[in-house]
This record gives structure tokens, sequence and C-alpha cells, in this order.
């Protein structure tokens, strides 16, 4: 940790001093070590967070996109907003994006504002903007189509699904020469098909709406993405409870601007692994921590239960509803999968049981509608209806 870094920190500190959680602490902070003996801030907490705490102006608002949990409303402060803005600048003039480009940005422009930060990060960078939003249906699927035929642009700014289905519709027959993907990483051969079936390239892109955007991979084949950490000072929690630089665990981010929210050593929710290459660190991701999830007592993922009906059906117009059986109160799970691709049905289930252990709770059931998603457009592909013990969270400010 540098003086820099250091003084900003004990700034926030300051601002925030009147939470219980930092009372005890003396300030200045000296050095790195006395940083890493603050406690940890989780979603939790933040969700109860109410504006004016501080009496720091709020200059924007954006919100989590609720596949997560609940929906968690994030303030920025000026400075902070600029500060991200300029991040995003270099992320996404990393990947090739130059003054004159023109961008179809399919992310969401709602309650959620990340789509706005998005926006005015490719302007500040003399690239044009065709600000469409997420792409919720089939008419709207149908209207990105077409302006792309018409506008041809050559960047396209969305999530997996958005461009799988663009692509499934054009083929290789458009003007888009490559794609930044947002929200969670690529299988790595599903990222293969969609180029192969594209003829683009695509960049996975990771950040988060606390945040924004702050890693993309230098070349679309690369599994590690470069980190950028201006404005941000990152950690890994170990899963012995060590604290390090690089390494692999939990991703602890502090928002080194943000004077509206108590991003200090804030627990992302992912599970990373960081690395240093010459001058520049990395970032791989594997998954969200608590994205674990019990199923008649064997513990899998979301993660995996995706990319075990992924690979089989090689499109992601499919989701798992997971529910208890009124009858016996075991737990069931629904597959709702196009009718086209009832012919998989005997694979699914022989996938599900060699791998999952899961085929005897499975129930395939065709849908011709669209895929439940969030509000930012993204898919859920796993919906569990099964009743929760009621959890509390000390409030922040107690």
């Amino acid at each position: 940790m540098n003086a820099p870094q250091l003084k900003k920190i004990n700034a926030l500190l300051k601002a925030f001093g009147r939470l219980k959680k930092y009372r005890g602490v003396r300030l200045p902070l000296r050095d790195g070590d006395a940083f890493s003996k603050l406690p940890l801030t989780d979603r939790d907490e933040l969700s109860l967070w109410e504006p004016g705490n501080t009496g720091a102006p709020v200059y924007s608002v954006t919100a989590t996109s609720g596949s997560c949990g609940k929906k968690l409303y994030i303030r920025h402060s000026e400075k902070c907003y600029k500060t991200h803005l300029q991040r995003l600048v270099k992320v996404y003039q990393a990947c090739g994006m130059r003054q004159g480009d023109l961008c179809l940005n399919l992310c969401s422009y709602e309650l959620n504002s990340g789509g706005r930060i998005m926006e005015q990060a490719f302007r500040a960078a003399g690239a044009g903007v065709i600000p469409l939003g997420p792409l919720m249906g089939p008419e709207k699927l149908q209207e990105a189509v077409r302006l792309i035929r018409i506008l041809k642009p050559n960047i396209i700014n969305s999530y997996t699904n958005q461009i799988y289905d663009i692509f499934r519709i054009l083929k290789r027959d458009h003007s888009v020469k490559y794609c930044i993907l947002n929200g969670e990483p690529l299988y790595p051969w599903f990222k293969d098909r969609l180029s192969a079936v594209s003829g683009t390239h695509i960049f996975d892109h990771y950040g988060a709406m606390e945040f924004s955007g702050f890693a993309i991979a230098d070349h679309p084949q690369d599994p590690d993405m470069r980190l950028y950490e201006d404005g941000l000072l990152f950690e890994i929690l170990q899963d012995d409870g060590s604290i390090c630089s690089c390494g692999q665990g939990r991703i602890v981010v502090t928002d080194l601007e943000n004077t509206c929210m108590p991003f200090l050593r804030y627990l992302l929710g992912d599970r990373v692994s960081i690395v240093k290459k010459k001058k520049h660190k990395y970032i791989r991701v594997f998954g969200r921590q608590e994205d674990s999830l019990l199923i008649e007592g064997k513990i899998t993922s979301h993660r995996m239960l995706v990319e075990t009906v992924l690979r089989l059906l090689k499109h992601p117009r499919f989701f798992l509803v997971i529910e208890k059986d009124p009858k016996n109160f075991r737990d069931i799970l629904t597959l709702n999968i196009p009718e086209p691709d009832l012919h998989l049905t005997n694979a699914i289930f022989k996938e599900m049981g060699e791998r999952l252990g899961l085929a005897h709770l499975v129930i395939i059931k065709p849908h011709s509608g669209n895929v439940p998603k969030t509000s930012t457009g993204k898919h859920r592909h796993v919906i569990d209806l099964r009743p929760r013990p009621h959890a509390t969270s000390a409030h922040p400010q107690a």
C-alpha cells in the first residue's frame, strides 16, 4: 500500500467514523498492516445503509441486478463516479475500442444506471453509442438485429445470452468486430463456440455494479483478465483467514473515492485468483462464494448445474426451478428447455446422474416462452423457490 492510498483510507475512516465498527480505530492508520486489521464489510450491512449518513452529496445511483438476492442500491460521490468513468475508458480501449467506433449498448438504462456510465465511457473515448438497452423479449431482439443490419456497429456491449440470441440469427452476416461481455465469466469452450459462430472477438469484462468495471482480457483467448486498479484497492481473503494482495480466495475491494457508502474492505462475493505478471496484476474469476446449493444432502452449485445443461443443449435458453415436493418434502428440480431439445432428455438425465447424482430429482418440461431474466437482462438459469430460514443482520449503525 502506497502513501496516497493510505491517505485516502484515513479520510474514508474519518468520514465513516460514526459507525460502531470503526469507532475504536485509532487514526491515522500508519501502514498496510493496520489497514488489514480493519473489519470486513458485507452485502447485508450495505443493504441497510441509508443516504445522508455521512453528509456526502450523492452524485449517481446504481443498483445490482437482483440475480444473487435482494437488490442493492449504491450511491456514488461525484469524484467516485468520475474515477469509475476514467477506469472504464481504459478498460474499453484495452480491447481495441478507438475513436469513431460505434457501439450497440445492450446494458440496462432503467433503475440500474450501469448502462448509462458505460455509454458515457464509450463517448468519452470518442465512440458513438446506440442506446438500445437489455433484450427483454423477442421484439427487442428483432430490433437489435435490425439496428445492426442498418447502422452497422462494430462493437456490442452486452450479456452472454444476448449475443447468443443475436448471432443465432445473424451468424457471420454482420459488421460486429468484437463484443464486450458483462455479468458472469464465460465457460471457455462456450466462448470458443460463440466466436466460431459469429466470427467476432469476444472479451470477458469483469466488474460489479458497486465499482463499475475493473478488469478485461488482453486477448479474447486469455483466461486471466488484466486488473485496472485506479481508485480501487484489492485484497484476497484466503481460506485460512490470511490476507494477501495476490493469491486465491475471496476478493475484497476498497473504493478509495466513495464517501457516500462505506466500501471499506468489502467482500464482493466472488472467488478469484490474482497473480502478478511483469508490471501488471491479472484476475481469474471462479464464481460466487455463496454459489453452493444443498440438494438432498448433496453439495453442488449454480455454476455446475448450468454448465451441465449448457454442454448438452449448447445454448443458454433454459432454466431450472428448485422446489420442495408438497407430498414428501423432497427437493425437486424442474428443467425447462425449448421443445425442439426434448430429444436430448435421456442424455440430460444421464449427465445429471453421472456428474451431479441428481437425475432422480429432475423433471424435464418444454417451454416455448422466454427464459426468466433479471432487471438488467441477464438470464436467471437457476430459480430456488425452497423456503429459507429467516436471517437477520445487525444494522451497521447499531
